[in-house]
């Protein structure tokens, strides 16, 4: 019990020291496609919307890496939406 409120003292003070937070956001998402399989129904249509939210931030990626003045389009799947604050 006193190591934690030592700890936690301690971690006041260099808090303190230091500069003011600023925050910030931490995305943590699951990048894996389904790949080609012999599935029906609704998991089928799961694997085909994981796939194009995939082929979505690709071309998102795409259109950051040219050097032009071609805005990407965040709007073409939900995890582009999502992602669109870090990616611009």
């Amino acid at each position: 019990q006193r190591g934690i409120e030592k700890a936690q003292a301690d971690l006041s003070e260099a808090m303190s020291r230091g500069p003011s937070p600023l925050g910030g956001s931490l995305l943590l998402i699951d990048l894996a496609g389904a790949d080609y399989d012999h599935r029906a129904g609704q998991m089928q249509k799961e694997s085909a919307a994981i796939n194009k939210s995939l082929l979505a931030l690709k071309e998102c990626f795409r259109s950051l890496a040219k050097s032009s003045a071609v805005k990407p389009k965040f709007r073409d799947s939900k995890l582009t939406r999502i992602l669109e604050d870090s990616l611009s």
